[in-house]
């Protein structure tokens, strides 16, 4: 009678989910944490979910997801990919590893709910944090009906991942402003002048004159690229080119470029129209000879100073 009571108490069920999970027996867990389990933890989700997570709005498709995610980490396998990229990852991948060194241990119970609770580690996260499950009575055993502090866990993930996505920005900022001074030293002063003019026969080009200080070096420049925004008095953006140069820029050597360029007739007129033009100048990288490229555009760019093949080089 004992064995009897104890089958049907919510012990039991905290009993055999911990044995589930240190065996990785797959089909014992399902029979205590069944599907329902994962869909009332994605309806739990379904309101808190940020914007950037639209696609994972629908909760049977959530669900879906999380059951995914639960059987690899439990079987030790890696989730499949369509659920590494659709699911949110509140859960660490060595999840189910940490739960065999720290069982769930039942905390309250009366006749319809039982609460029984973890704890586990995120590599986001640096404090331990508790996975509080339910359980409830069904034909006389009791089962696991879901994850009773998920809105919890996600507001935890979500702040961590925004602390990350800050730490990142600010890495961001400070490897490219070392760009920016970077391409600064190699080629500073850069000026320019621009305009439209017609050629013998009335072909319409833009004439772009550059000058600069000369190269501090020591390294010799082997090409660089640079944007010219043309813009009227008004500071409106009328045309903005863009060019690369090759050519050895030896240590010493002033900068010194003039460029034409075909216009469309258009065009022509749109900037004769606008008077006296001004014309800045954007820098957007430098090759160096020892395969050292700056550049202003992180998508060129892993890293810092990173070396390039000339092949590489936009």
């Amino acid at each position: 009678m004992r064995h009897i009571a104890y089958l049907k108490s919510p012990v039991c069920a905290v009993d055999r989910l911990n044995e589930a999970i240190l065996t990785g027996n797959a089909e014992l867990f399902d029979a205590v944490f069944p599907q329902d389990a994962s869909r009332d933890f994605a309806l739990r989700l379904a309101d808190t979910i940020p914007p950037e997570f639209l696609s994972q709005r629908d909760p049977q498709i959530l669900a879906q997801y999380m059951r995914e995610l639960l059987t690899a980490l439990l079987r030790g396998d890696p989730a499949p990919d369509f659920v590494q990229n659709s699911i949110l990852p509140i859960l660490p991948e060595d999840f189910f590893r940490q739960l065999t060194e720290r069982p769930f241990s039942l905390v309250n119970a009366n006749a319809h709910l039982a609460v029984a609770e973890s704890t586990f580690r995120h590599p986001s996260c640096k404090e331990e944090l508790r996975l509080i499950l339910g359980f409830g009575r069904s034909d006389n055993r009791w089962k696991a009906v879901g994850i009773l502090n998920a809105r919890e866990l996600l507001s935890i993930y979500l702040t961590a991942l925004d602390k990350e996505k800050q730490r990142l920005a600010r890495l961001h900022e400070d490897t490219q402003a070392f760009h920016l001074r970077k391409i600064a030293h190699y080629l500073p002063g850069a000026v320019c002048k621009a305009g439209p003019m017609r050629l013998s026969g009335g072909h319409a080009v833009l004439i772009i004159s550059l000058t600069g200080a000369p190269n501090p070096g020591p390294e010799i420049v082997e090409s660089w690229g640079l944007e010219f925004p043309i813009t009227d008095e008004a500071g409106t953006v009328l045309a903005c080119p863009r060019l690369s140069e090759s050519g050895k820029l030896m240590p010493g050597n002033e900068l010194r470029r003039s460029w034409t360029l075909d216009l469309e007739e258009d065009a022509f007129r749109r900037l004769k129209a606008a008077g006296e033009l001004r014309c800045r100048v954007v820098p957007l990288y430098v090759l160096l000879d020892n395969g050292t490229m700056y550049s202003s555009d992180p998508r060129w760019l892993k890293r810092a100073g990173h070396t390039v093949t000339s092949s590489e080089h936009p």
